[in-house]
């Protein structure tokens, strides 16, 4: 007899809707990238937040399977996509750069605290909520999912009155780089900058000052303006030379500078074509260099330690309540996780600080990927829980590194 989730869905389909809907999220993921940037961290926040809370309310009240698998894949994967790799962002553009560090910190310490009660109001709704007479899916957990509706529009009211746009980065990279184009037009006979906020093409960071007649396409990586753009701009500047509210200059008498205007396309394509085959330059050197490589083949090598994870979030509460009963506590045993994590991620990094990076995967690793064995060894609960605080003990060591 195949066995059935409380949602009536066999086995096997659970576990492939399971990876299609991580699926979603890296797709949703990667193919929203420009969307982040258009809409911004607010609104992605805000999106996230709504999806999620919709999702999560429609489980809780629908009984048909093509609606439940209608919110895996569509708001639930949007809302997963948009909501912790943004979090993420906002930490870094919403936190001044001398107390960023603290700021991932406290981040870190909330998503896992945030695991911690999960786990714990799982047990106080599936295990001490009464059940009905053929309730699929249980009343505790309609409940469950309901308070985590509310709890999605907390977090939209808290992103609405609390979270602006994030500036902290956009002034760190002005204010470096407006040192570097006031030394540059320091040594321009163009005695007047204006301001703009243009980002120069391929250069890291947004130029603050360019003088009068220069271009973003015509600023080098180095954030340097050309001799022949200075040129330009000291010619721009004189005068002979006055520009009309189209953009074009025209000489004292009102007649267009044609020639003008055509040298400056040229060098403007050529500042452009540099800047691109820069670029390009740049990048086939990081895709054929080893360290690429290295990153990639270290990272197929660890998918098999990473799943452990999605096997604690996905079958080992099905696991703890088919094999000890549907009023095991697979919640507390889940929530040992967050719990040591918090504990011990602190006191493990200044312990093993004289390690190197890769030595701490590479040991930590060993830890993680044998945790499994303890249940294997004695399928308890005590070896359940023996299982979870292996695993938590070696993720300790090696995912603060990774």
């Amino acid at each position: 007899k195949k066995k059935k989730t409380s949602t009536g869905i066999p086995d096997v389909q659970a576990g492939s809707i399971y990876g299609g809907w991580g699926m979603c999220i890296v797709l949703y993921g990667v193919l929203g990238g420009a969307v982040i940037d258009a809409v911004g961290i607010r609104g992605c926040l805000l999106f996230s937040a709504a999806a999620t809370g919709a999702a999560r309310a429609a489980l809780a009240l629908t009984r048909s399977k093509a609606v439940a698998l209608f919110v895996f894949f569509v708001p639930a994967a949007l809302g997963g996509a948009l909501g912790v790799p943004v979090l993420t962002i906002g930490v870094k553009r919403c936190s001044p750069p001398h107390a960023r560090g603290f700021a991932f910190s406290i981040f870190y310490v909330a998503m896992n605290l945030a695991a911690l009660v999960a786990g714990l109001l799982r047990d106080v709704f599936l295990v001490h909520v009464p059940l009905t007479p053929k309730s699929k899916p249980p009343p505790g957990l309609r409940a469950y999912m309901g308070l985590g509706a509310a709890a999605a529009a907390l977090q939209m009211l808290v992103v609405v009155f609390f979270v602006k746009s994030g500036k902290w980065q956009e002034e760190e990279e002005e204010g470096e780089v407006g040192e570097v184009s006031t030394a540059a037009t320091a040594t321009t006979p163009a005695a007047a900058a204006t301001p703009t906020t243009a980002a120069a093409e391929g250069s890291v960071s947004a130029v603050n000052l360019l003088p009068r007649g220069a271009t973003r396409s015509s600023v080098s990586f180095d954030g340097v303006v050309s001799p022949e753009d200075a040129s330009a701009a000291a010619a721009s500047s004189s005068p002979g030379t006055l520009a009309n509210g189209n953009g074009n200059e025209n000489d004292g008498d009102g007649t267009a500078s044609v020639s003008k205007q055509r040298h400056r396309r040229k060098q403007n394509a050529f500042s452009s074509l540099s800047s691109f085959l820069a670029a390009a330059t740049a990048t086939l050197r990081a895709v054929a260099g080893p360290e690429l490589y290295k990153f990639v083949a270290m990272s197929i090598l660890t998918v098999n330690l990473k799943s452990i994870f999605r096997h604690l979030d996905a079958t080992l509460p099905k696991f703890v309540a088919r094999a000890f009963g549907c009023s095991a506590p697979a919640g507390s045993i889940y929530a040992i996780n967050p719990a040591m994590i918090m504990t011990l991620v602190p006191v493990v990094g200044a312990a093993l600080s004289w390690l190197e990076p890769f030595d701490a995967i590479h040991y930590g690793g060993y830890i993680s990927a044998g945790s499994p064995l303890a249940i294997a060894a004695s399928p308890t609960l005590g070896g359940t829980a023996g299982f979870v605080a292996l695993l938590s003990v070696g993720e300790a060591i090696w995912s603060p590194r990774w």
